[in-house]
C-alpha cells in the first residue's frame, strides 16, 4: 500500500509539475513575443516540394517585406500588398495577406511542451518552435514551414520600408480574381457600417473581400472600368505608417494623405474610427472627390 501510495503521489507531483512548467512556458513565450517590435533576416520556406530563401522584415502589426532570389519581391503596408516580379518587370497590387511571420495566434490558445532543445507551441492556428530563449525557430502552418537561418530582433525597422514605389516602366497587371462578396454578404461578415461612395469616377463594383485579424477587421471594395481597378480599403485597425512622399490634403471637414506611384494615385482619411485607402489609376482631384462622396 505504502509503495502504491508513492506511486500515486509521483505521478500526481510530476503532472502538477508538467502543467506549471507549461503554464511557464506559455507565459515566457507571449511575453517575449510582446517584446518583439519587428524582426528581419534570412529564413527558408518549404511549401511541399517547393523550397526558397528569402530575406524578410516584418514589422506589427501586419508590415512585411519578402525577396527572394527569384526576383519576386512582395511587400505589405498592412492595406495595401504589392507584388513586383522582376523577371517580366511587372507587379500587382492586391488585398494584404497575413504576414507569415507572425506567429501571435499561435501563441493566443497554444498548449506547450518541450521537445530536446526547443519549446513546441501548437494550436489550431499552427505550431511555433522556440529556442530557449523563446525566440521563433520555426514556424509550420497550413502546410508552409518557415525555419529561420538569421535572425535580427527590434532593429528600428523603417516604416517607409513597408511602401513599395514601382519602376517606371514597370507594367501594372491584376491579381488572379478571388471569390467576391456582394455588399451585404460583406456588411455581415464585420462588425463596422461600409461606407460605399457615390462616385466612382465612371467605375462599377465589382464585389468585396472581407479579412479578418486579431484586432482588426477589413473590408476590400473593388471597382472597374474596363481594365482599371479602383480599390477602396476600409478598416478598424489605423495605419502605423506613411506614405511614401505623402502630403496632407482636406477633403471636406478631415484631412488626409496623398501619394502618387506612377500613374497611380492614393489616398488614406479617416471616417470616424475607420481608416479609408482609395487606390487607383486616376489622377488626384478625381481620388479625392470619391472620397468626398464618402462623406456626405
Amino acid at each position: 500500500m505504502r509503495f502504491g501510495a508513492l506511486v500515486t503521489l509521483a505521478v500526481i507531483l510530476a503532472a502538477i509539475f508538467a502543467c506549471c512548467t507549461t503554464t511557464n512556458v506559455l507565459e515566457e513565450a507571449k511575453k517575449k513575443y510582446n517584446e518583439i517590435q519587428d524582426m528581419s533576416g534570412e529564413a527558408v520556406i518549404k511549401s511541399g516540394d517547393v523550397e526558397k530563401i528569402v530575406y524578410f522584415a516584418f514589422k506589427k502589426p501586419r508590415s512585411f517585406m519578402l525577396a527572394g532570389k527569384d526576383e519576386v519581391l512582395t511587400v505589405s503596408n498592412g492595406s495595401v500588398e504589392w507584388v513586383y516580379y522582376g523577371k517580366n518587370n511587372s507587379y500587382v497590387i492586391k488585398s494584404p495577406e497575413r504576414p507569415p511571420f507572425d506567429y501571435g495566434d499561435i501563441l493566443k490558445n497554444g498548449t506547450a511542451r518541450k521537445e530536446g532543445e526547443y519549446y513546441i507551441i501548437e494550436s489550431d492556428s499552427g505550431s511555433v518552435w522556440l529556442d530557449e530563449s523563446f525566440l521563433p525557430v520555426k514556424i509550420e502552418r497550413s502546410g508552409v514551414v518557415i525555419e529561420f537561418r538569421q535572425l535580427n530582433v527590434n532593429t528600428g525597422i523603417n516604416d517607409k520600408d513597408f511602401t513599395f514605389v514601382p519602376p517606371m516602366d514597370a507594367e501594372k497587371k491584376e491579381p488572379r480574381p478571388e471569390k467576391l462578396l456582394s455588399l451585404d454578404e460583406a456588411q455581415k461578415e464585420v462588425n463596422f457600417s461600409i461606407v460605399v461612395p457615390t462616385y466612382t469616377a465612371g467605375h462599377d463594383f465589382i464585389g468585396a473581400l472581407v479579412f479578418k485579424f486579431d484586432d482588426s477587421e477589413i473590408v476590400n471594395l473593388y471597382y472597374r472600368l474596363g481594365t482599371s481597378t479602383l480599390i477602396i480599403v476600409e478598416s478598424t485597425s489605423p495605419a502605423v505608417m506613411p506614405l511614401s512622399g505623402e502630403e496632407n490634403v482636406t477633403i471636406g471637414n478631415t484631412t488626409g494623405q496623398i501619394a502618387e506611384f506612377g500613374d497611380s494615385t492614393m489616398l488614406r482619411f479617416k471616417i470616424e474610427d475607420i481608416e479609408v485607402t482609395i487606390s487607383g489609376k486616376l489622377d488626384r482631384s478625381e481620388i479625392m472627390r470619391i472620397a468626398s462622396s464618402m462623406l456626405n
